[in-house]
């Protein structure tokens, strides 16, 4: 099933986001991250329902999710998402959007991930005086 390797691929490299390697895991504020840059957060998904989700998938005496969490956190927030995006299968289409969006795009590629960067770097506010 290539959407689930997509999908997995997807996880991993939020995983690794900052990480300097590569990275199976995924903690809550990578998580949240993944549901920020990728703007599925809305009036009925909040990010403390993620947070409340990633919680109940996750071992009690772990502070890390594997993919096969992951899969679960996204069926338990799919009511919410569904809710709020009018749609009849919520866990399909967060899955499919989420693969979408994030395959076009690394977690430094999304807008607005480097906004500061353009301030400091750009020439093109810098004048010259001699």
């Amino acid at each position: 099933m290539a959407g689930t390797h997509q999908l997995e691929a997807v996880f991993k490299s939020f995983c690794s986001f900052g990480a300097g390697k590569d990275e199976a895991l995924m903690d809550s504020t990578k998580c949240s991250k993944l549901f920020r840059d990728l703007k599925l957060y809305g009036k009925n998904l909040t990010e403390t329902d993620v947070d409340i989700a990633f919680n109940k998938v996750k071992a009690k005496t772990e502070k890390k999710i594997n993919f096969k969490q992951f899969q679960e956190l996204l069926k338990v927030v799919a009511e919410q998402y569904k809710s709020d995006k009018r749609l009849d299968e919520g866990d399909d289409a967060l899955k499919a959007l989420i693969e979408d969006i994030s395959f076009r795009q690394t977690p430094s590629q999304i807008p607005g991930a480097s906004a500061g960067t353009d301030r400091v770097v750009g020439t093109s506010k810098y004048t010259v005086t001699s």
